[in-house]
């Protein structure tokens, strides 16, 4: 799935194995250009207007369950990000 939102590309991929007793799914996302400032606004107020820039990600995660604790527990994988032209607006301490 790819959606531009947020003046950047969004890209996610999932795969799901349902054929096991327990199923399994691997997920990558990948974000292009997206505005660090309006990113962090959408998950909470209080990070808004901190950090200005393009954040660039690229994460890949696998787990197992289909309930949170089970999630948790097998949560793994790796990631990577980048802001460019980035700039610290203000710190709140």
């Amino acid at each position: 799935m790819i959606v531009k939102t947020l003046g950047g590309t969004i890209t996610s991929n999932t795969e799901w194995n349902g054929q096991q007793e327990i199923p399994s799914t691997k997920q990558s996302i990948k974000a292009e250009g997206v505005d660090a400032n309006q990113f962090l606004g959408t998950f909470t107020d209080g990070a808004q207007d901190i950090l200005a820039g393009k954040l660039n990600t690229d994460l890949n995660l696998q787990f197992t369950g289909m309930k949170a604790d089970e999630i948790k527990k097998s949560l793994s994988g790796h990631g990577s990000f980048t802001l460019s032209d980035g700039t610290l607006r203000t710190v709140r301490l």
